[in-house]
């Protein structure tokens, strides 16, 4: 459409002065164009077509356009693969479940790598609202300080037993809760010692005198009433810097925990067990119990199926259970505990004095000081007084 030009303006104004109407100057400045043109457009409906044709931006606008929304979709994959290397369990979930917090500091890590994102667009895909993500920020600091300060505690505690104490134990040391445990000391790489599968065990062939016994416990291990199931067995140690072996006989008791009677010896032999067996009917004719009540469970090991070992049990009147051939599960308990103790005991230096001592030190502090998780959090001992009390109220 043409364009009123200075000098058409100043002609409209002295026809204006003259007296001439508005449509006349409009029909004698501009008498080429044909109005009638965009009548019959209007009429004909084309003149949408013609708006959009006028409406239609620039190859410049449409070029920013496409940068901006692939800006957008660079964001969005710089988010996803924040989130999956933070919280990779999330991302096998069907719906993904992200706290606030999370979404947070998913936020603050990708804005931290990418300063030029647009906090804006970021907030935008996890609909978040800006508030919230400045109070996160603002407080980030004051709890990384009490991390941080969680994490000297337990690290105290971690270093002192080596690296073989795991998160619950230091859960119920501290005093918190172990899931908070856990987090710290997965936040700052704190990794308990794992136990290794054992080498081959030493085998030795079966006396021809055998006797073997049913099943009778059958895996019944979680029991409530203390001295009446017991399980035994035999490891071994490496003392010595791993040059010699000990081995070491324990009887420990099912409802408690309790560590009732061990012996360490320089061989693998019939008495080791009889030794093990008479420290045993020691403890319970000094806190005036009886074996007769006793269900002793223990493996198919030659010891254990010797006739005089079978005798010696007869004659205490304790009833003997065996676990099934190649099922070392079915005495899990003792085998849980010598896991246990040979990743909480260093003893590959020392002679065996030494590591006769030591086996003895440890013992005490296992029945009065370490804490069961499974068992309230108490100590054996304590935990033994609680059944106690329990049956009596009963």
């Amino acid at each position: 459409m043409k364009k009123f030009n200075i000098e058409n303006k100043l002609k409209a104004i002295e026809m204006y002065k003259k007296g001439a109407s508005g449509k006349e100057i409009f029909k004698k400045l501009f008498s080429e164009i044909d109005i009638s043109k965009y009548q019959e457009n209007y009429a004909s409906k084309t003149i949408s077509a013609w708006k959009r044709k006028q409406n239609k931006g620039s190859k410049a606008n449409r070029f920013k356009k496409v940068q901006e929304q692939l800006k957008i979709l660079e964001i969005e994959v710089a988010i996803l693969k924040k989130e999956s290397v933070l919280f990779p369990l999330l991302r096998k979930e069907l719906k993904l479940k992200r706290s606030k917090e999370r979404k947070f500091e998913i936020i603050y890590e990708v804005k931290k790598e990418n300063s030029n994102f647009s906090l804006k667009t970021l907030l935008k895909f996890y609909s978040v609202s800006s508030s919230g993500y400045y109070k996160y920020t603002n407080e980030k600091d004051e709890r990384e300080e009490k991390d941080f300060s969680l994490f000297v505690q337990i690290n105290t505690i971690f270093e002192k037993k080596k690296g073989k104490k795991g998160y619950r134990q230091i859960a119920m040391d501290l005093y918190k809760n172990h899931k908070q445990v856990y987090r710290i000391m997965k936040k700052y790489g704190l990794k308990a010692k794992i136990r290794k599968v054992n080498p081959a065990r030493v085998t030795l062939k079966k006396n021809k005198e055998n006797m073997f016994v049913k099943n009778i416990l059958s895996r019944e291990f979680k029991q409530k009433t203390p001295y009446t199931f017991a399980s035994t067995d035999i490891t071994y140690l490496k003392y010595q810097k791993s040059s010699i072996f000990a081995f070491l006989s324990v009887v420990k008791d099912l409802a408690t925990g309790e560590i009732l009677s061990w012996e360490l010896s320089k061989t693998m032999d019939l008495k080791l067990v009889l030794d093990t067996i008479d420290n045993l009917e020691i403890y319970f004719q000094k806190n005036d119990l009886e074996l007769n009540k006793l269900l002793l469970h223990s493996d198919q090991g030659f010891q254990y199926t010797n006739i005089k070992y079978h005798q010696r049990l007869k004659g205490l009147t304790i009833t003997q259970s065996m676990s099934r051939k190649g099922n070392s599960v079915d005495n899990a308990p003792i085998e849980s505990f010598f896991g246990h103790m040979k990743d909480e005991v260093g003893y590959n230096k020392l002679n065996f004095k030494d590591l006769f001592n030591l086996i003895e030190e440890y013992m005490l502090e296992y029945n009065q000081q370490r804490k069961q998780w499974n068992r309230k959090k108490m100590t054996p001992v304590c935990y033994r007084e609680y059944l106690f009390e329990k049956n009596f109220a009963l």
